[in-house]
């Protein structure tokens, strides 16, 4: 887990290049503390900031291989990690000496041509984002992994193409070599606001930089500077699961625990984040199956005087004796988090668990811990928010299957409360209706909802959140339910596997009893790393009306409609009491994460007042 950072300036050479990009290496020092090294001539620039995880030694240090700053030959640098560098390593190039990641990747990169990466990178099983500088081709190959575990942005003027690991380098870099100030759209924080994300996954704040998407390689013709990008990895729905229930469940242990032990592997040591919800316990299951003698430190996320997840990571970790670590996160300093994570995330977030999840790093990584495995990813995988309760409720009402529904509804009732899982319903229930005047037809997808969520609409955000979280820290967080093959194996189920008995994720649940995880494997609600909601709310007032005063004051030039949404939605954020102090904060959350993103901003002259 690295830091990149590239300059291509389009027209002439420009005696700030090196400044530009030394200065956009010092703000992603924190992703690779270890080491930063660069390349350049006067119309280039190649840097990389290094957390070591394979090979410790200088072998690996990039940009790759590491030779004299001159740019003189084809050169590497990457952010992530090739899961399976070993076997590829043997297989491909007969080495009897397994090749380090980089390496693997180097010579991978080194032995194909562009039209047979597009189909040849499906061998790789990782997380990444890298580009190599083709010397005999005079091309620059870039690409990010299938589902986007880690960030690449682009920068394309007239002049320059500037990629980054994280948005505010390029800010700053742009400033320098242009003396020009990017500044957000208001069109995206108002998308933000009244949505929670931008406009799609490859947007950003700003205009002239966007993210390049998941499961995209490209190359840029450094003659012509034409740009080509193009899939490398598309979700297959064509292929379906035919085998039972009990097949399948042997088949998904088979898969989940051959990820788990691959992205267990490292030259450093490694940690688990526990929260004690299904996904991060089955983690924790296949850890002690597939590392069985190991010691293994559990870190879960905790508030002094609140109820949290703390009782069921103690479920979980006292199976097997592992090791558990709370790490309290103190409400008096929450702001200062927020503004941290805000400036590196270079955007305003909708999720306020990114406080606990930070905290939850930095006490990793202080502890010396460079490796942290989550259950990131299983929601959107297997169906675990309300939404989809709702959706596969209204499928078994749709197929008549009553008895099922009203089973399904009791515990969907237990598990979400009655209010919230019923304005939930309705909410579904309208939407249908709609779509049958306009469409003729009805909507009712759990296999397409769960793709959107996993592919576009939730998990995007969330593995951006997860990665600015862990890096600052100097952390790398790996997602065992992100291997492609299990991807692709899940998508292949049958929805009836993915709710069963009334439950969602079943397969968790049964992979957990047969693993000696009872308490766990039959807990209803969920939770993850939650805030004391009420106690903020009601120690913050003055500060949360600041933060929300100022939104409102920043959406002055919009049109009325706009201004009206921005209006109900500052409503609920003050009213608690009515909406719930849980539904109220998430709201209110979004006005002081949009606050302090325009603030740094405004700090920095990035934003008009």
């Amino acid at each position: 887990m690295c830091g990149v950072f590239s300059i291509i300036s389009l027209d002439q050479s420009n005696d700030s290049l090196e400044e530009a990009g030394k200065k956009g290496l010092v703000e992603l020092r924190h992703r690779g503390p270890d080491m930063s090294s660069y390349v350049y001539n006067d119309k280039f620039f190649f840097g990389h900031t290094r957390l070591s995880i394979f090979d410790l030694s200088d072998s690996s240090k990039q940009p790759y291989p590491p030779q004299s700053k001159e740019l003189n030959s084809s050169r590497l640098i990457f952010n992530g990690e090739i899961f399976n560098f070993r076997d590829l390593s043997s297989q491909l190039f007969d080495n009897n000496e397994p090749l380090s990641d980089t390496q693997l990747l180097w010579n991978f990169l080194e032995s194909k041509d562009f039209n047979s990466l597009k189909k040849d990178l499906n061998e790789l099983n990782g997380m990444w984002s890298f580009l190599y500088y083709d010397h005999k081709d005079q091309s620059i190959i870039y690409s990010r992994d299938r589902f986007g575990e880690k960030p690449l942005f682009k920068y394309s003027s007239d002049k320059y193409i500037i990629f980054s690991s994280e948005i505010m380098p390029i800010c700053d870099a742009v400033e320098i070599l242009e003396d020009k100030i990017l500044k957000p759209k208001s069109d995206q924080i108002y998308n933000f606001i009244k949505f929670g994300n931008l406009s799609d996954k490859s947007t950003t704040p700003f205009s002239e930089i966007s993210a390049i998407a998941p499961g995209i390689i490209g190359r840029i013709d450094l003659a012509s500077f034409q740009i080509f990008e193009t899939n490398f990895f598309t979700y297959n729905n064509s292929i379906k699961f035919d085998g039972s229930y009990e097949e399948a469940l042997i088949e998904f242990s088979n898969i989940f625990e051959s990820s788990v032990e691959l992205r267990a592997q490292a030259d450093v040591p490694v940690a688990l984040a526990l929260s004690g919800g299904l996904d991060s316990t089955c983690v924790l299951a296949a850890l002690n199956k597939v590392l069985p003698r190991a010691e293994l430190n559990c870190y879960t996320s905790h508030f002094e005087n609140n109820e949290s997840e703390i009782q069921w990571a103690n479920f979980a970790s006292e199976v097997h004796n592992n090791n558990l670590i709370p790490v309290n996160t103190r409400l008096d300093n929450w702001r200062l988090l927020v503004n941290i994570i805000q400036k590196r995330l270079g955007m305003p977030i909708n999720s306020p668990a990114v406080i606990p999840h930070f905290n939850l790093m930095i006490a990793a990584r202080k502890d010396g811990y460079k490796v942290i495995l989550e259950g990131q990813g299983a929601d959107e995988l297997l169906g675990g928010y309300i939404h989809h309760h709702c959706l596969y409720l209204l499928s078994l009402f749709k197929k008549m299957k009553i008895s099922q529904a009203f089973n399904f509804l009791w515990l969907a009732l237990k598990q979400h409360g009655v209010i919230l899982f019923c304005v939930t319903l309705l909410r579904f229930v309208v939407n249908q209706i709609l779509s049958m005047i306009k469409l003729n037809r009805s909507t009712i997808n759990i296999k397409n909802e769960l793709l959107s969520d996993f592919s576009v609409k939730i998990l995007p955000a969330l593995l951006h959140y997860g990665d600015i979280c862990s890096m600052t820290g100097g952390v790398e967080n790996r997602n065992p339910f992100l291997d492609f093959r299990l991807v692709n194996f899940i998508h292949s189920l049958p929805e009836e596997f993915l709710f069963k008995d009334g439950l969602n994720k079943p397969i968790l649940r049964d992979y957990l009893i047969r693993n000696g995880y009872l308490k766990n494997a039959n807990r209803l609600d969920k939770k993850g790393y939650s805030l004391p909601y009420k106690s903020i709310c009601k120690n913050n007032k003055i500060d949360f009306k600041i933060s929300s005063d100022d939104i409102t004051k920043y959406f002055k030039s919009l049109p009325l409609t706009k201004k009206f949404h921005i209006k109900i939605i500052n409503l609920i954020s003050k009213t608690p009491f009515i909406f719930g102090y849980k539904r109220s904060f998430f709201h209110l959350y979004k006005f002081i994460s949009a606050s302090a993103f325009l603030k740094h901003l405004n700090d920095n002259s990035k934003v008009d007042n």
